[in-house]
């Protein structure tokens, strides 16, 4: 609604080689947003100042018209809707229509110098800076926040030193037609430059596992996940996320962690079927996925994993897995084609291991190196004809369990010659058993 004079001006363009294009602008003296309409609990515009455009483009049978100005946005907070945060921005607020659909669709594009703190509630650490937006408005009440920003992450590493920046997408779906507005979608993406290690990147998600799980947000999860388990693992996170850490809930202190980084992450974390436009990213399930250049090192050497596959997921906990190609376990023993599994969850006890093969005795055998808290074990047993059988039997015994670079080694060979001479060599000779055994 408009009270008071209009002052209009005008444009045409393509007049002359038929791409015609025109353009009306107007001065909107005490503009108010029209009531009934749901988003009016997230949008208000400065009446002081407010312009209206209408725009046609005739080659591509499209108009619209919006209005510009200092825009307000009153943003709740996913872990406590009912708290909200007044930011200010500058921007648009238009409808669209074509020669398809007349029905058109509000949207809201805007820009924000400075930054947003704690962006929809999710953590104090986070911060995005000099924010661009864009929200879509639909017919039942929903509206699409889609946010493009610097972010700043605070408080990472054990003794919350580390601060990381990174190019930081959100698309964050809300419901307005409830008395609370309620969170229904969320997607986050991060792009750092440099070498993160993976409890630094996984540390950035673990404030949106919190955010989500940890309010009303939580039911309209659980209403999409699609298998059980996903379901079974976020009701028991439900209870215990806000009290403790994600890493001490699934027991990843039981494990000897290897050092491991990536080098300019991906970091993306989605609720289940939440897409950022432009990205090919999206999850069944609720979780996170690291994607860039991963290096781990073992046993003193610093080698590329290839093929690294690092989530962290209701469904399957944390997965750490990839190929290190060849490794050398001190002093002597060559891996080939190691691959590491590590797997750590709600459901089972952790477990690290580091699989290959490995020549022994002349001949090539498979090799499991399994890793616990305490130690790193493995065994080899080769089988050398009816004659002899041997198995070879190493772990550490030191505290620094990555550091080590002594095992305490057994061996044992077991021998048949006896029997081989009882049952084979004696009844060719014709001696009978029972004069043997007497």
């Amino acid at each position: 609604a408009v009270d008071g004079p209009l002052l209009l001006a005008g444009s045409l363009k393509g007049v002359f080689d038929g791409n015609l294009e025109a353009r009306l602008d107007m001065r909107l003296p005490n503009f108010k947003l029209p009531e009934g309409q749901p988003w009016r609990q997230l949008v208000s515009i400065d009446n002081v100042g407010a312009e209206g455009f209408l725009f046609v483009d005739v080659p591509k049978l499209q108009m619209g018209l919006g209005v510009n100005g200092n825009i307000t946005l009153d943003v709740p907070r996913l872990s406590t809707p009912s708290k909200s945060d007044k930011l200010k921005f500058g921007g648009d607020l238009y409808t669209s229509f074509d020669a398809v659909s007349w029905a058109g669709s509000f949207k809201l594009a805007a820009n924000m110098k400075g930054d947003w703190h704690q962006p929809f509630g999710i953590s104090k650490n986070h911060t995005l800076r000099n924010p661009a937006i864009l929200i879509g408005f639909d017919s039942e009440g929903s509206v699409e926040f889609g946010v493009g920003a610097s972010a700043i992450v605070t408080g990472l590493g054990r003794k919350q030193e580390r601060t990381v920046t990174a190019d930081a997408d959100f698309l964050v779906n809300i419901n307005f037609s409830t008395s609370i507005p309620l969170p229904k979608k969320l997607a986050v993406a991060y792009k750092a430059k440099g070498e993160l290690s993976q409890w630094t990147s996984l540390e950035m998600m673990e404030a949106n596992f919190k955010g989500v799980l940890g309010g009303p947000m939580a039911n309209e999860v659980l209403k999409v996940l699609p298998d059980k388990t996903s379901r079974d693992a976020a009701k028991y996170l439900q209870t215990e996320i806000l009290k403790r850490s994600i890493f001490d809930i699934i027991r990843l202190d039981d494990l000897p962690l290897p050092t491991f980084s990536v080098v300019d992450p991906v970091i993306f974390f989605a609720t289940p079927g939440a897409k950022i436009p432009g990205r090919d990213d999206t999850l069944d399930t609720m979780g996170v996925r690291v994607s860039g250049g991963a290096y781990m090192s073992l046993f003193g050497n610093k080698k590329r994993l290839g093929g690294a596959d690092l989530r962290l997921t209701l469904s399957d906990g944390l997965i750490l897995k990839g190929d290190l190609a060849d490794i050398t376990v001190p002093p002597i023993l060559k891996v080939q084609n190691a691959k590491v599994d590590i797997v750590a969850n709600i459901k089972q006890l952790p477990h690290f291991k580091v699989s290959g093969n490995t020549n022994f005795l002349g001949a090539k055998e498979n090799i499991d190196i399994e890793f616990s808290k305490d130690r790193i074990h493995f065994e080899l047993e080769r089988d050398l004809g009816r004659l002899i059988k041997t198995r070879f039997l190493a772990q550490t015994d030191s505290g620094d369990v990555m550091g080590a670079r002594e095992f305490l080694v057994e061996a044992d060979t077991k021998t048949e010659i006896d029997k081989l001479i009882s049952d084979d060599v004696f009844p060719r000779m014709g001696i009978p058993k029972v004069v043997f055994d007497a």
